[in-house]
Order: C-alpha cells, then sequence, then structure tokens
C-alpha cells in the first residue's frame, strides 16, 4: 500500500513516477476546460457574424428595408459593449461555469427568438437577447485560461 501523504509532502522537483502521472493530469484537465470554452466562443462568433452573411437572405424573407436591415444587426453592439463591465463583475462573483451556462442559455433564447419571430420587432429582440448572452463569453474564457493554464500559456 503506498503512503498518499508521502507524496503530497513531496516537492515539485522530486516527484515519483506516481507523482508524474498525477501531475499530467492537470494539464490535460486544464486544456480541455479551455477547449470547451473556446468551443463556447466559436459558437458566439458565429452568432455576431451571422447576419452579415445572409443579409440578401433575411431581406427576403422578412421583407425588410435596409434600414431595418442595419438596426437588426447593429443592435447587438450597443448591448454588448454596455453589459461587458456588469458580466465581468458578475463573472467575479459567480465564476466560470455559472456565467457560461447562464451566456449560452440567453444566446439560445436569442436564437429561438430568431427563428420563431415573423416581424422586425421580434427580430431585434432576438439580437438583443444574443448579445446580453455573448457579453460574458470572451471574459470567461479568458479567464479560464488564466486559472487552468500554465502562466507560460497565458502571460
Amino acid at each position: 500500500m503506498i503512503n498518499q501523504s508521502y507524496y503530497n509532502e513531496l516537492p515539485i522537483g522530486r516527484l515519483s513516477n506516481a507523482g508524474v502521472a498525477m501531475q499530467r493530469c492537470v494539464p490535460v484537465r486544464g486544456k480541455m476546460i479551455v477547449l470547451i470554452g473556446a468551443l463556447i466562443y466559436a459558437y458566439i462568433y458565429m452568432l455576431r457574424i451571422q447576419p452579415g452573411a445572409m443579409l440578401t437572405e433575411l431581406m427576403e424573407a422578412y421583407h425588410l428595408s435596409v434600414t431595418e436591415l442595419a438596426q437588426i444587426v447593429t443592435v447587438y453592439l450597443p448591448i454588448y459593449l454596455l453589459l461587458q463591465l456588469p458580466a465581468g463583475i458578475l463573472l467575479d462573483h459567480y465564476g466560470c461555469k455559472k456565467i457560461l451556462i447562464m451566456s449560452l442559455c440567453c444566446c439560445i433564447l436569442g436564437v429561438t427568438i430568431l427563428n420563431r419571430g415573423e416581424r422586425t420587432v421580434f427580430l431585434l429582440l432576438g439580437r438583443i437577447f444574443i448579445g446580453m448572452g455573448s457579453a460574458a463569453v470572451f471574459l470567461a474564457v479568458l479567464k479560464l485560461v488564466s486559472k487552468n493554464m500554465n502562466q507560460r500559456y497565458f502571460p
């Protein structure tokens, strides 16, 4: 039977084989956490650029004027900007996991409203929810990287 308390007391430079195996698990776990955060950010990024990729399709499907389409595309940005500071405060208070889940739920609600909406008001409301949900994601991913990765990856 191996005494686990012995390995806990060893300095980092003198780890045995069991200690090296335990040391390797932490970076893999950290990389997986950061990978999940990066995938969430990639999803949010696609939601951000989505209307720009299908301008003509949106205009034809919803019978929008250029002004209405510009409002739908740009309503995201002020919401995203105004919620950066509160998102950082909430992130420090509640942690990355809860904030990322709430952000994803908010974005999914926004996408659902966008898909079900038939009028311009619903399109605007959907983009507002997407902006609210995506405000904290980049900050949360940065916090995940700083906590779970080695300092040489995040100076």
